[in-house]
């Protein structure tokens, strides 16, 4: 469709919409004093649409409603009450230029009155001036003379009025004029702009529909992409998995390797361990034996000493008795050398009885023989800051030794001490750990409880009684001193609770604890 078509379409269609609409019709122009002001309604059909202006010689008040007209309302209403004199309703135009025009005529000058739509009502508010009452009364005194000037008056608003009528006409039809070019004008332009609204959405339309195919392209590209990189990403996962299932499988082999060379280690260091024990007991008892062998040579050195000295007395009673002093004097000094002699080569013929007697003197100053009886609560292992404790806790404070049995090989015995639990006797393996400590094996012996540490290398360590806790820590090397000799016996008056350094040689890492 063309716009110019369009356009006579929609000017037919104002046209008929505002004769559907109709006219404004007044049906009553009233005048009513009110005191201080001076009311004037003017009744119509719809919300008045007006416009208002002044006249002066004589003043005068003009509304004019717009497409609106007087139904049953006189022409002329005399009022003459001091302020208003005279209200005249007036006609001009027809259909949509018809316009109802009300002049108000005033008896004197009055402020410009105040004019408001209230509904369908046109409320016209006259304020009256000062000094109002007195030119009422005046007016009534003067009924003939105000007679003739008002007839005089209304000649001349006649004129006035013929002329304003002629005005107003004319310019009603310049404004009606004006309105429909500017409902034409605006008719065009509604129009040209659907054109070109219907115009842009047909392209928009268009280029919605290759922007919808674009998009679909593109997703399509995108999840073959996404789909190819699922496809790499699950065969990487699949080389990945196979990969740590076979490292798992050949750590698993490796642990399983190392735990069989360990426990034969372990096996191994056992025997041995069993070998240097009987070995060490049949060198006891060969010591035994040749400590027996010693001391029956010492008593047959005694019994011949004691023999000599016998001898000695008796040559000494009968020289005095045959009163041979010199020679008795000289005998018995040489009885006396040989006694002495005796005495001497005594010790020298007995030095496996001396050697056992200090031993057991050291031993006496490390264990009371009368020690009270205990039970074991714990025996473990653990790394602390510098050292491998090995320790032992029991119902009463420990009563112990600790000696060197072998190589690297440290044996604590604990006496009258009770394991009561199976666990108890189980060896601690520590040799995962970076420690000195390769295996702590427990063992009951008679009524004492004895614990052979087998270390990887001689460290040196300390041992330690802290309440009813044996703790032994091997060192490390860097911690070394000068200390003595593992297993020598603590000097006279030392307390066993008090730290016992014993001297080896070599060092130990730290691990994690470990325990019984």
């Amino acid at each position: 469709m063309r716009p110019r078509h369009l356009l006579a379409l929609v000017l037919a269609f104002a046209g008929s919409a505002r004769a559907a609409g109709g006219l404004n019709v007044v049906s009553a122009v009233e005048v009513r004093d009110e005191g201080a002001a001076v009311v004037l309604q003017v009744k119509g059909s719809k919300a008045p649409n007006f416009t208002t202006f002044s006249m002066a010689d004589p003043p005068r008040f003009v509304i004019d409603l717009s497409e609106a007209k007087f139904q049953g309302v006189p022409e002329d209403i005399l009022v003459r009450n001091g302020v208003v004199n005279l209200v005249k309703n007036l006609s001009y135009g027809s259909d949509a230029t018809s316009i109802a025009r009300i002049m108000v005529a005033f008896q004197l000058e009055v402020d410009p009155p105040e004019v408001l739509a209230e509904g369908t009502t046109l409320v016209v508010r006259v304020a009256k001036p000062a000094g109002t009452a007195p030119a009422v009364a005046a007016a009534d005194d003067a009924d003939a003379r105000e007679a003739a000037e008002a007839r005089a008056r209304a000649e001349a608003q006649a004129e006035a009025e013929r002329k304003a009528q002629e005005e107003a006409t004319a310019r009603a039809a310049a404004e009606a004029q004006a309105r429909a070019e500017a409902e034409q004008a605006k008719a065009a332009e509604e129009a040209e702009k659907a054109a070109r609204a219907e115009k842009a959405a047909e392209a928009e339309k268009v280029a919605q529909a290759e922007k919808v195919a674009q998009a679909e392209k593109v997703a399509q590209a995108e999840k073959a992409a996404e789909a190819e990189k699922a496809a790499g990403a699950e065969k990487v996962a699949a080389t990945e998995r196979a990969r740590a299932e076979e490292e798992a499988r050949s750590a698993a082999e490796a642990r399983a390797a190392y735990e069989e060379e360990r426990q034969e280690a372990v096996a191994s260091e056992r025997a041995a361990a069993e070998e240097r024990a009987r070995a060490e007991a049949e060198a006891g008892e060969a010591a035994a034996q040749a400590r027996a062998e010693a001391d029956r040579k010492a008593r047959e050195e005694a019994d011949a000493r004691a023999a000599a000295e016998a001898r000695a007395a008796a040559e000494h009673e009968l020289a005095a008795a045959n009163g041979r002093s010199e020679a008795v004097a000289s005998d018995d000094a040489a009885a006396f050398e040989r006694a002495a002699a005796s005495a001497e080569a005594a010790p020298e013929a007995s030095p496996a009885l001396a050697e056992r007697a200090a031993a057991e003197d050291g031993s006496a100053d490390r264990l009371d023989v009368g020690a009270p009886s205990a039970r074991l609560r714990e025996v473990g292992f653990r790394q602390l800051p510098g050292a491998s404790r090995v320790y032992i806790r029991t119902t009463v404070t420990p009563r112990f030794t600790i000696q060197d049995v072998g190589e690297n090989v440290i044996r604590v015995e604990l006496e009258n001490t009770r394991a009561t639990r199976g666990n108890d006797l189980r060896h601690l393996d520590t040799s995962f750990f970076p420690s000195a400590v390769a295996v702590v094996t427990p063992a009951r012996r008679g009524s004492s409880y004895v614990l052979d540490i087998k270390l990887r290398e001689r460290v040196p360590f300390q041992q330690r009684i802290e309440g009813d806790m044996l703790a032994i820590d091997f060192e490390r090397p860097a911690a070394a001193g000068d200390l003595p000799v593992a297993g020598s016996a603590p000097a006279d008056g030392a307390d066993a609770a008090e730290p016992v350094p014993a001297a080896l040689e070599g060092g130990a890492p730290e691990a994690a604890p470990a325990a019984n």
